[in-house]
C-alpha cells in the first residue's frame, strides 16, 4: 500500500516543483505574450503586404477569354422590313430589288 501511494504521489511532487527562469527566458516569454508586440508585428507584416500590392500594379496584366457555341440548327436572323444590303457598285434598298 505504501508503494502504491509513493508511486502515485512521486510524479505529482516532481511536476509541482517550480521552474527556474532566467532573465532571458522571462524576457522571451514576455515578448511572445505581449499584445502590443503582437500588434506591432502584425502591422509590420501588413505594411509589407501593402507594398507588394502596390508593386503588383507595375506588372503587365493579361486577360484572356473565349467562347464556343454549337448549334444543332442553323441560326435565323430576323431583320426589319426595310434594310439595305451591300452590292458591288454600292448600297441598294431591299424594296427596289
Amino acid at each position: 500500500m505504501k508503494a502504491l501511494i509513493l508511486f502515485v504521489l512521486l510524479p505529482v511532487t516532481l511536476l509541482s516543483q517550480p521552474k527556474v527562469l532566467t532573465l532571458e527566458d522571462a524576457v522571451k516569454i514576455a515578448l511572445e505574450n505581449n499584445n502590443q508586440v503582437r500588434t506591432a508585428r502584425l502591422e509590420l507584416i501588413k505594411s509589407d503586404e501593402k507594398l507588394v500590392e502596390a508593386r503588383s500594379n507595375l506588372i503587365p496584366q493579361i486577360t484572356l477569354s473565349g467562347s464556343y457555341s454549337r448549334y444543332l440548327k442553323k441560326p435565323v436572323l430576323f431583320l426589319p422590313p426595310r434594310f439595305t444590303i451591300w452590292k458591288v457598285n454600292g448600297w441598294r434598298d431591299r424594296d427596289r430589288l
